[in-house]
């Protein structure tokens, strides 16, 4: 667990567009 709640919260939305990334690929 990140202890930066910042770099955190950039990690889990990069995570997240690159999940949207992906389900759009396979569409």
């Amino acid at each position: 667990v990140c202890c930066c709640p910042i770099l955190f919260d950039l990690q889990v939305n990069a995570d997240h567009d690159f999940q949207v990334t992906v389900r759009r690929d396979d569409e």
